[in-house]
């Protein structure tokens, strides 16, 4: 189901969430987490309150299926569907985990729906949307999740675990795109020499490399450099 894009909202699957709540499915574990990325955290979100009291771990959140549902003054609920708001799965759930980069404008739009007293935001700057697939290659998408279900994890913890963003060539390419972004050539440029010391030839030595000459060029001659 989650191949399409319909934002889990199948009459169908809306029957089958009623139906497991109805006959007690999800009280018959000791905690129930739900997960889910993108447009699966908007799915994750709208079901978890078939299940109160559960715990809801969201990357990269989308609050609407929608982009209209926002106007000037917010965001606007114009749905009465069953299962089809996050505030109500906001509302019902035990404990809410945020994992967004706050410099993405969108994401921190849809990110301040889900605010809530049981809401906990971890800020993860210059990851952009796909968050988890960016802690999966930092090897940190599994820990995050066992101390979850432990519930050991915490502000603390995260930032341990955020450090290994420094071994990540991902990471570290969109770093140094927002330095190019905002004007600083000469912060861009070491980043780059850096890289192309450090990394072994190939497609990811030539992501930075492919930037040395613009970068040096813009700043003997106090150019802008736009790659």
């Amino acid at each position: 189901m989650e191949k399409k894009k319909n934002w889990f909202r199948k009459e169908d699957l809306r029957d089958l969430f009623d139906e497991l709540k109805a006959d007690g499915f999800f009280s018959k574990f000791e905690k129930v987490i739900f997960y889910g990325a993108s447009m699966g955290s908007f799915g994750a979100t709208i079901y978890s309150s078939a299940a109160p009291n559960s715990t809801i771990l969201i990357y990269g959140p989308r609050a609407t299926h929608n982009h209209k549902y926002f106007n000037k003054n917010g965001f606007v609920e114009q749905s009465d569907a069953r299962y089809d708001s996050v505030r109500i799965g906001v509302e019902t759930a035990k404990k809410v985990y945020l994992f967004y980069d706050p410099l993405n404008e969108n994401d921190a739009r849809h990110a301040d729906v889900f605010k809530g007293p049981n809401t906990e935001f971890f800020k993860c700057r210059h990851l952009g949307h796909v968050v988890a697939n960016e802690f999966s290659s930092m090897s940190i998408l599994k820990p995050v999740m066992a101390q979850i279900v432990r519930e050991t994890f915490d502000q603390t913890e995260f930032y341990k675990l955020f450090r290994q963003r420094k071994t990540s060539t991902s990471y570290i390419h969109k770093l140094m795109m927002a330095a190019i972004s905002e004007g600083h050539y000469s912060l861009a440029l070491q980043i780059v020499m850096r890289m192309t010391y450090q990394l072994e030839s190939g497609p990811a030595r030539w992501k930075f490399r492919r930037h040395r000459k613009g970068l040096r060029q813009a700043i003997s001659m106090g150019e802008s450099y736009n790659p």
